[in-house]
Order: C-alpha cells, then structure tokens, then sequence
C-alpha cells in the first residue's frame, strides 16, 4: 500500500467511528432516500451481488444488505473502519468487509452485478486505473454507482482556499476546532475530508462521460439535485467559518504564528462566505438569473458532486 494510501487510510478511518447510532442511521438510509428520488427501483438489489469500494464505515454496504442483496462485499484500505463497519453491521449475514484498495481490487473480472463508490476515487492516486478496477469487476450488464467531485463553485473554492491554512495549524488542532463548534459528527467527517484528505481532485462532467463511455458504458444517468443547492453550500460555508472561529478563540492562547494562520483562515472562508451571500441576494432581487446563481455558487456539475449510475455494456 502507497504512502498516500496510508495516509487516507488513517484519516478516514478516525472518523467513522465519532457517528453515533442515529447519526449512523441516517446515514444508512441515504442510500435508498437517493436512489429512490432518482427514479431507481430498489427492489433489484433482491439477489444481486454487490460490491462497496471504499466502503469506510460500511453505512452503504448495509443499506444494500437490508434492501435484500445476495451477497454484499465492503472493501476499504483502513483498518479502523472496517472495524467499525464489522461492529455495525449488527449480524447481516450476507454482508462482509476486507481490507483492498480501489486500485488493486483483489476480485475476477465479472464478478458482480452492482458496483458501488462514493467518494473514493478522487481521493487515489490513480483515478482511472480505479475505474478500470471497477469497470473490471463489474459483469457485463451490470450498474456502475459512481460518485466523484465536480469543478467549478464557490463552496469547493472556499476548501481548497482554506486547505493550506489548516493543513499547517494540523488536524488536532483543527479537531479541536470543530469540536468547540459543537457541529454533528458527521460534519467533523465532512470537514476534516476537505482540509486533510492527501488528494483531492475534481472532473468536469463532460471528462467523466468520455471516461465512462470509453469503457463501454450506456445507459449513463447523471441524477440531479436530491440534497445540495445553493442554500447547502452557503451552509458549509457558514459552517467553515464557524470553525475558524474557534481556530482563532483556540490560537489566542498559543503563539503568534498560530494566530495569525487561524486568522487567515477566518478571513479566506469569510470572503467566499461573503460572495455567496451577494450572489443570493442579487437573485432575490431578480438581478441575475438562477442559472447564474447555479454557475457561481454550485458549479458546472448538477451539486457539488457528480452522481453517476450507469450500465456496463453487454447483455443484461
């Protein structure tokens, strides 16, 4: 396993286990709210063979247990998760979890009808040769779930902005931060993914079709907006800086330099901030259009991320 890898791996692996059982509930039940508001019949999970790349703390290799799968397999590069999705997978007998990374998928070619990663291959070394993992693995007529993170906007602007800031005060004390905020656990996961994760890229939508398409998928269904918009991202935002703001309160008892990087931070995040909210305002009053709003704020992708399901060439 790279060095990279490692590194992902000890990050996201801290984070699963903060959810406590509601909060992982929830999120559980994103799964089926997703599919279905995106017009998916649930009900042909009922047998299927499925695989969870990059399943973290097992949330949705769950949710396809519960919706009837034959077999689901979760594979993640942290120990700490797979631990931890073992724990709450509370006895499902057709689910289980081993250690493999989204580039070196130890399973043959075909192996099954649905395959499932959600924020994953943005965060590799190696994007495509994940996708051919995936493609790989998946049976001719089989469905790919594919979520990735698109360009463009100002929310992803305001991470990738804010990223050095937080990267040199360092992830326990960003921690520290966020719990002063008293923001849900799940918001800590989200937070300390966009400031620390070692790699994060992003795709246009059209770069993801011709990569899809090139490797023999049809039936490529973009689902559109089911829980982000502008208000979503104006919240994250906000969220941000919330917690420089603590990173601030925090640093006043540290050192100058501390300080001054939290303080930096505070102003970055409070810019975008500040951008979004004039945006919103000059769409209220209908001096620009909601397309503008949507170029601006979201991006060229549908909502901050790409959510792709589409089928793998071949006979059904």
């Amino acid at each position: 396993m790279s060095e990279v890898e490692t590194r992902t791996g000890e990050l996201f692996g801290d984070l699963w286990h903060h959810l406590d059982d509601e909060q992982f509930e929830q999120s559980v039940a994103l799964f089926a709210s997703r599919f279905e508001a995106n017009g998916f019949d649930l009900s042909w999970f009922e047998g299927k063979k499925c695989l969870d790349v990059g399943c973290g703390g097992g949330r949705y290799s769950i949710a396809m247990g519960r919706l009837g799968a034959g077999q689901v397999v979760g594979c993640d590069i942290s120990d700490d998760g797979l631990a931890d999705a073992r724990v709450r997978t509370g006895g499902l007998p057709d689910v289980s979890f081993e250690k493999a990374s989204a580039l070196d998928l130890p399973f043959a070619d075909g192996s099954f009808d649905f395959v499932f990663s959600s924020g994953v291959l943005h965060h590799t070394t190696d994007p495509d040769r994940g996708l051919d993992e995936l493609t790989r693995v998946l049976r001719p007529g089989g469905y790919l779930y594919l979520m990735l993170y698109g360009g463009g906007g100002l929310r992803w602007a305001a991470s990738m902005a804010v990223r050095p800031c937080a990267q040199e005060l360092g992830v326990d004390f960003i921690d520290e931060a966020i719990g002063k905020t008293r923001l849900p656990a799940n918001n800590r996961r989200h937070f300390l993914d966009d400031f620390f994760a070692p790699i994060v890229e992003f795709v246009t939508w059209d770069s993801l079709l011709a990569k899809l398409e090139t490797r023999g998928y049809g039936e490529i269904n973009r689902w559109g907006r089911d829980d982000h918009d502008a208000n979503a991202n104006l919240k994250d935002v906000s969220k941000m800086v919330l917690i420089f703001s603590q990173a601030v309160e925090l640093a006043k008892s540290t050192n100058a330099k501390t300080l001054k990087l939290a303080e930096e931070g505070l102003a970055t995040v409070t810019s975008f901030h500040n951008q979004i909210e004039k945006v919103m305002a000059d769409y209220e009053r209908g001096e620009i259009f909601h397309q503008t709003v949507v170029d601006k704020i979201i991006g060229e992708q549908i909502n901050d991320n790409h959510r792709v399901v589409a089928r793998k060439g071949g006979a059904a």
